[in-house]
């Protein structure tokens, strides 16, 4: 067979002329060496257009009475197409299915919820298992790999990217949490209370003896609205989000900047609760005050109550409920009114994080029919905090 001529270098067309070296052969001396080359490849591999049969159940066991009739209730309704189920015992061996068939246990159900096998085809020695097609949406549907990493796209077609991940679907998955290093400052905080630049009075409130439990940055904001008696107003916010926060106070939002909060009197000398006081749970933020301190109508406040060092996974991997779903709204304990608030059946909450809720009605006036409400509302969790309000 003739040698062909190669080149690696540009040539003009037509024929090129060169020459083709031939090495001798030779004997090799010593130990032969072949060099190897190997290049870094990736830890990962990437499998595309992998079909997942939406809600197909595989190996359900199918408990059949020993007496006739052998009839059982699915643990998920079917859709009746036998063409795609199989049933099976123990030993791999395939009842025809013409010896079983879908029910309903009323003819106005959706679907097939039982599953009815003949008497000459029942052993009483044998398990049967079933794989169908159901049409249970809350079925979970296996994904055919182990420690997987990401989902890329999910649609309903190949290279379709139509499903979005905590929205349409989400992937089971199991987490650990990150372990604390105890030589690691972990102890909570309070700045000092500093009174503001204009203020007048030289009393000034403190701190001393309280233990912040909050996981998360607060502000506080201390005002002195009257001294006859004496009168303070709160406004507290967080510093960001977080998973385990407490809601900002007021509860909607604060306009022109003026502070909107709710007041407490002091009668007696001795640490008020802030949060406590403004109806929220208790973070140990007690700030002691002395009615006989020369306060001044007017005068601010503040403070930071600091959290340890901490590092929290998204909040949203601990859900199990593969559709998004709103708890039913809860009345505090505290109140004194008899109106209720309910949930709208049509709610269909279309976020990616998980959000606490928290709606105080602010103000009402008229009478009844033509009476009003104004409701502020806040939102907050580990993405943070939205407010609004809203009058009715």
């Amino acid at each position: 067979m003739a040698n062909t001529l190669v080149t690696s270098q540009y040539v003009l067309p037509g024929s090129y002329l060169g020459r083709i070296y031939t090495p001798n052969a030779g004997s090799l001396s010593g130990d032969p060496r072949q060099p190897c080359f190997v290049g870094k490849g990736s830890r990962l591999s990437i499998a595309a257009n992998v079909p997942i049969r939406r809600a197909f159940l595989q190996s359900e066991p199918i408990p059949f009475p020993q007496t006739v009739p052998h009839l059982v209730t699915l643990l998920h309704p079917a859709d009746g197409d036998q063409t795609i189920a199989t049933m099976t015992t123990q030993s791999g061996a395939i009842i025809p299915s013409s010896k079983w068939s879908f029910q309903k246990s009323a003819p106005s159900i959706t679907g097939y919820d039982q599953i009815l096998l003949l008497p000459e085809a029942f052993n009483s020695t044998s398990t049967y298992e079933l794989d169908y097609q159901t049409i249970d949406r809350d079925v979970v549907d296996d994904i055919p790999f182990d420690e997987m990493r990401q989902v890329v796209r999910v649609g309903d077609y190949q290279d379709q990217d139509y499903y979005a991940e905590q929205v349409d679907f989400y992937v089971l998955t199991s987490k650990t949490d990150p372990v604390v290093d105890t030589v690691t400052n972990l102890t909570t905080t309070f700045t000092p209370v500093t009174p503001h630049v204009s203020n007048v009075g030289t009393a000034t409130p403190d701190t001393t003896g309280s233990t912040y439990t909050g996981d998360h940055n607060r502000s506080y904001r201390l005002e002195c609205t009257s001294i006859a008696p004496l009168t303070f107003r709160v406004d507290i916010r967080n510093e960001g989000g977080g998973n385990t926060l407490n809601p900002d106070y007021p509860t909607g939002p604060i306009m022109n900047g003026l502070s909107s909060g709710m007041t407490f009197a002091v009668v007696l000398s001795g640490p008020y609760d802030l949060d406590a006081l403004m109806s929220l749970p208790s973070l140990g933020t007690l700030l002691n005050i002395d009615p006989a301190d020369p306060w001044v109508a007017g005068d601010v406040f503040e403070f930071n109550a600091l959290g340890a060092a901490i590092i929290e996974l998204d909040p949203t991997y601990d859900n199990t409920n593969q559709f998004s779903s709103v708890a039913a709204v809860t009345a505090d304990t505290g109140n004194t009114g008899t109106g209720t608030v309910t949930l709208n059946p049509n709610t269909d909450y279309t976020a990616t994080a998980n959000r606490d809720y928290r709606i105080e009605c602010a103000a009402m006036s008229g009478v009844s029919p033509a009476r009003t409400a104004t409701f502020d509302w806040q939102g907050y969790g580990s993405d943070g905090i939205t407010k609004g309000s809203l009058v009715i």
